[in-house]
């Protein structure tokens, strides 16, 4: 299906390089050449050439630049008799190549003289300071041992251990930033931490949490750095959080998010040239859809699945 397309793809760009001659008759200016009403102009021969090594005396690029462009001429001609210039993929793909031209001509051009000024950066952080705003936060780790509510004496057991770790990591020694060290691998049935020192994912102030997290903010807040909470009861099981380390809220310099505001201004000016020159194709060309099918035929369905496989 891929060498399918590409044949699709090179026929269509045959039929667009040489559209342009179709209408002109031989012995009109720049008409030098016709097959099967296929128009070779002077413009056509001149492209051609180039594609020819220079080191090739010129009368002979002429003559062979004249050949090959007979050569697809010929091959242009077959196909539009065989009706393959209406074939819907073949449309396609010559609107795709109009499409990519207007694009480099008219769109792109704009697009390349789109520029953000520091002075502009510097504007949109102060009028959008807000955004670039980091509100408080703290880092725990945690123990965690499953069980359930009613299992009285499993629940003992885990109280316990989880004390001595906590008097484990007093003794160690363990910095604050470290958690609970290797300790929480052993004590710890908490798979997304335990093999981290127990560290979880910075908890930010004004957040709404829910659920155990709720439970170790609350019993966490008064804590500093390095402190441990009590053992907490939850439906789940137990859990002993330690304040690994806490931020205060702070916001970030322009000079850190500097290249993101950049970026974002960029982006939006690209997009409103981008909306403005599709609003400007709308006002010349309007639309006139004339008629919609209510359903296709299961036939037809058949067909569109068939050119859309063999586009792809």
């Amino acid at each position: 299906m891929r060498i399918q397309y590409l044949v699709i793809l090179t026929l269509a760009s045959a039929m667009l390089v040489f559209a342009s001659g179709c209408k002109q008759k031989p012995d009109e200016p720049g008409a030098l050449a016709e097959v099967g009403g296929e128009q070779i102009t002077r413009g056509d021969l001149l492209y051609e050439m180039k594609r020819h090594p220079l080191a090739t005396p010129a009368t002979d690029r002429q003559a062979a630049a004249m050949e090959e462009l007979l050569r697809r001429k010929r091959m242009v001609a077959a196909a539009r008799q065989h009706g393959l210039a209406e074939r819907p993929e073949v449309r396609r793909a010559i609107d795709g190549i109009l499409i990519k031209l207007l694009i480099e001509q008219e769109l792109q051009p704009q697009l390349d003289e789109i520029a953000v000024s520091d002075n502009e950066v510097a504007e949109a952080y102060e009028a959008t300071r807000e955004k670039f705003a980091e509100p408080a936060s703290k880092t725990l780790a945690i123990l965690f041992r499953k069980s359930r509510e009613a299992d009285v004496v499993r629940r003992r057991e885990h109280r316990e251990a989880l004390v001595r770790a906590v008097d484990e990591v007093r003794v160690a020694g363990i910095p604050a930033a470290q958690g609970f060290g290797k300790i929480s691998v052993r004590n710890s049935e908490h798979q997304a931490s335990r093999y981290r020192g127990g560290l979880v994912e910075p908890l930010v102030e004004g957040m709404a949490y829910r659920d155990f997290q709720a439970a170790l903010i609350e019993a966490s807040k008064n804590l500093q750095p390095g402190e441990f909470t009590e053992v907490i009861e939850r439906p789940e099981g137990l859990y002993v959080a330690r304040l690994a380390g806490a931020r205060a809220a702070r916001q970030r310099p322009l000079e850190s998010v500097r290249t993101k505001i950049r970026r974002d201004l960029l982006a939006a000016r690209e997009a409103q040239v981008r909306e403005d020159f599709h609003r400007q194709l709308l006002a010349e060309f309007p639309a006139a859809v004339r008629e919609m099918p209510a359903e296709l035929e299961p036939s037809a369905d058949a067909e569109v699945r068939r050119l859309l496989s063999a586009s792809q």
